[in-house]
């Protein structure tokens, strides 16, 4: 099985070993491109014109079937003799026929999102974790680099396209903290995009907190005011007065208690990995009545599914789906825990935890509940005796 990943840093996956290091520069490019061209396939002339633009012809002809063969070294033929790359009359193709994944023909493929399953489009959401072709550039390539800057283009705006399209879906069944967590995420890109400012306005309105909408579009305003030269749309302003001409500061209602603090007291932890971690999330959902889904993404719900008891099915309940969690990395359980307590922090609560024997629970859990102690404001670790 090959896995191909061309954002963020460039990954080529043989069977689980990351082969990236025994391709060159070129080569990576050269099948990029015949991974990701809009006319499904490229012709050699096109293929030299865009890598060796200033080498002779029957110089760039070698090249070009240099690191073609290079290529098919690398990944070579199936059990049934077929190859990633196949010959077309004057030019090649990628062979849908092989077996692979790759995220950008994933993000590519298709754009009628609203047709997808959530599932599927947070699976694709994961896939932003960086610029297409991060840190290349070639000398001399101008084509080749123009290219680059095409398809980053295209992949941005697949990404704003299937953020919103999530956002929408969870705006509709009121997981409003949900739809912050993606504006935070896609903000950090797009930081004067006033269509995710709207959303926010949007989302800190049905969530009660007129003070914290009106807030952001004066910060909003004065970003674009300070960095651009220019000031909020006819839209934004029109939000802001809708939004300022509410009454006065509503509760937000939903499936969380009004709480300021809440303690957890653990008196017996067995040596069991990510036990600790397991009582307190269990604490959290059946004393306290908090839902995993108004504080986390579904992908994180599904991570925390694999420590809590078999009594509370987050995935089931609240995504509809089965945990596949079998093999999640620690790193992954710590991750998503650690923005589970985060989240129920920044809510004005203050939870305080305290272990009665340090040595009686597990190391992971220990050792994780004092970064967090460390990090997090409203959280406190006590280890007693």
């Amino acid at each position: 099985m090959i896995e191909l990943r061309y954002l963020g840093l460039t990954r080529i996956i043989r069977n689980g070993e990351d082969i990236t290091h025994e391709f060159g520069g070129k080569t990576l490019a050269l099948l990029r491109l015949l991974l990701v061209d809009e006319t499904g396939y490229v012709t050699r002339e096109k293929m030299i014109s865009y890598l060796w633009p200033e080498s002779t012809e029957d110089a760039g002809r070698y090249n070009l079937r240099y690191n073609l063969w290079l290529i098919r070294k690398m990944i070579p033929a199936n059990e049934e003799g077929e190859e990633i790359i196949k010959s077309v009359p004057n030019g090649y193709q990628i062979n849908n026929a092989y077996d692979f994944t790759c995220d950008v023909v994933e993000i590519l493929r298709d754009d009628d999102y609203i047709y997808y399953p959530t599932g599927q489009l947070e699976i694709l959401r994961k896939y932003f974790v960086g610029e297409f072709m991060e840190g290349f550039y070639f000398k001399n390539c101008d084509e080749y680099n123009e290219f680059i800057i095409r398809i980053r283009r295209r992949i941005e705006e697949r990404k704003n396209n299937i953020y919103f399209e999530i956002i929408d879906r969870y705006k509709s069944i009121n997981r409003y903290s949900s739809c912050k967590l993606l504006l935070d995420e896609i903000s950090q890109s797009e930081p004067f995009d006033e269509k995710i400012a709207y959303e926010y306005m949007d989302i800190y309105s049905k969530m009660g907190q007129k003070s914290a909408a009106l807030i952001y579009f004066s910060e909003f305003r004065n970003k674009l005011a300070e960095n651009l030269g220019i000031g909020p749309s006819e839209r934004l302003n029109e939000k802001y007065k809708e939004i300022k001409g509410l009454d006065g500061e509503k509760e937000h209602v939903d499936s969380k208690k009004n709480r300021s603090d809440i303690t957890i007291e653990i008196n017996y932890c067995p040596r069991i990995r990510c036990f600790g971690l397991s009582m307190i999330i269990n604490h959290l959902i059946v004393k306290e009545g908090i839902h995993l889904e108004d504080y986390l993404m579904e992908s994180d719900i599904r991570d925390l599914a694999y420590i809590l008891p078999s009594s509370i099915d987050p995935c089931v309940h609240c995504i509809g789906g089965e945990s596949s969690c079998a093999l999640i990395p620690d790193i992954r359980i710590a991750q998503s825990f650690f923005e589970f307590i985060k989240n129920v922090c920044a809510e004005d609560l203050n939870l305080d935890v305290t272990v009665y024997g340090e040595t009686t629970m597990d190391e992971f859990s220990i050792d994780l509940l004092r970064y967090i102690d460390f990090t997090i404001k409203g959280f406190t670790l006590k280890v007693l005796p």
